[in-house]
C-alpha cells in the first residue's frame, strides 16, 4: 500500500531505536506541538516522547491512582504501551504491552487511555510524512508512574 508506512520505535530514556522502517529516506516522523523546530527524526522522536509523556502525567488522576497503588504497597509502576498515530495526526489503538506486577498495570493504563483521549482533543499532532503523503506510525512508549 503506497503512502502507508508502519514504523515501530521504542522510546527509552531519550534513546530511540528504529526496529522497523520501511523507507527511511522518505520518512519524516510526526511532530508533537512544541517540537516543530526539531529537524532530525531522532530529535523529533525524543521531543515527541518527552512532550507526550509530560502531557499524560499532567492529565492523570493522581489522587485515585495513588489511593489504588498505596493499597497495593507499590511505590512505582512501569508500563510499556503501543499506540498508533494516524495519517490524520490522531493517537489511537493503544495496547498495553507488559503486565509484570500481577496485572496492576491495567489500572494505570486505564488512566493513560483517558489522558490520551484528552490529548487528542487538545493538541493537533502533525502526522508522519512519507514522501509527500501523510503516513501512519506505530510507536511504543515506556511510562513510569511514581506513587506519592
Amino acid at each position: 500500500m503506497k503512502g502507508l508506512l508502519i514504523l515501530l520505535f521504542v522510546f527509552t530514556m531519550g534513546i530511540v531505536q528504529a526496529q522497523e522502517v520501511l523507507d527511511r529516506e522518505n520518512v519524516i516522523m510526526p511532530v508533537f506541538p512544541g517540537c516543530e523546530s526539531m529537524q532530525s527524526n531522532e530529535s523529533r522522536q525524543t521531543c515527541f516522547s518527552k512532550k507526550f509523556t509530560a502531557e499524560i502525567e499532567k492529565k492523570l488522576n493522581r489522587k485515585e491512582l495513588n489511593k489504588f497503588y498505596n493499597k497495593m504497597g507499590m511505590s512505582k509502576v512501569h508500563i510499556m504501551f503501543q499506540y498508533t498515530i494516524s495519517d490524520m495526526g490522531k493517537i489511537g489503538e493503544l495496547k498495553l504491552l507488559n503486565a509484570k506486577n500481577g496485572g496492576n498495570e491495567h489500572e494505570l493504563f486505564k488512566y493513560v487511555r483517558t489522558a490520551v483521549s484528552e490529548i487528542n482533543h487538545e493538541f493537533k499532532i502533525e502526522p508522519a510524512k512519507v514522501g509527500d503523503n501523510n503516513g501512519r506510525v506505530v510507536l511504543t512508549e515506556n511510562f513510569l508512574y511514581t506513587v506519592d
